[in-house]
């Protein structure tokens, strides 16, 4: 039995981030785990809608997938294949169907660069000095010089 909940409260302090769901037969569910994709972890938000699945059909072992928040995700126009990670209806990661990833929003002018190439905007790099930039890259990077050379939006 699958059905539609609607998100009350979550907890994201247990392994498992756990909800209080209303279901759409007007029952409440307490604890009811959500299973997130690896690597990809965001807190449900109030009023969100989930589908919940009564696993082996007993309504004890509900579990929670698809969190949509419909006044909360990006409604931009994008392309097929396209999308990132988004925060109050902004992306802040984009990821264009032609490879390029944006961080800061989905209209930054140049995509992040990455791996080598990183290293080889880092080695390029020059910095200010009272005698004009000296072409060598200092030891680590700053928060100013990493948004130069990774065009943080």
């Amino acid at each position: 039995m699958i059905v539609l909940g609607t998100v009350k409260r979550s907890d994201v302090t247990t392994g498992a981030q756990q909800l209080q769901l209303d279901l759409l037969d007007g029952e409440t569910r307490d604890d009811v785990p959500v299973y997130e994709q690896a690597g990809v972890s965001f807190r449900a938000y109030a009023d969100a809608e989930m589908l919940v699945d009564a696993i082996g059909g007993s309504e004890s072992n509900l579990a929670a997938f698809g969190t949509s928040a419909r006044g909360k995700r990006p409604t931009v126009s994008i392309q097929e294949g396209e999308g990132g990670l988004y925060f109050a209806g902004v992306f802040k990661v984009f990821l264009k169907n032609d490879g390029g990833v944006y961080l800061g929003s989905m209209s930054a002018t140049e995509p992040a660069v990455f791996g080598n190439a990183l290293k080889t905007e880092h080695d390029v790099h020059a910095h200010a000095t009272p005698f004009g930039p000296t072409g060598a890259p200092i030891a680590g990077l700053t928060p100013a010089c990493f948004s130069t050379i990774v065009k943080v939006s």
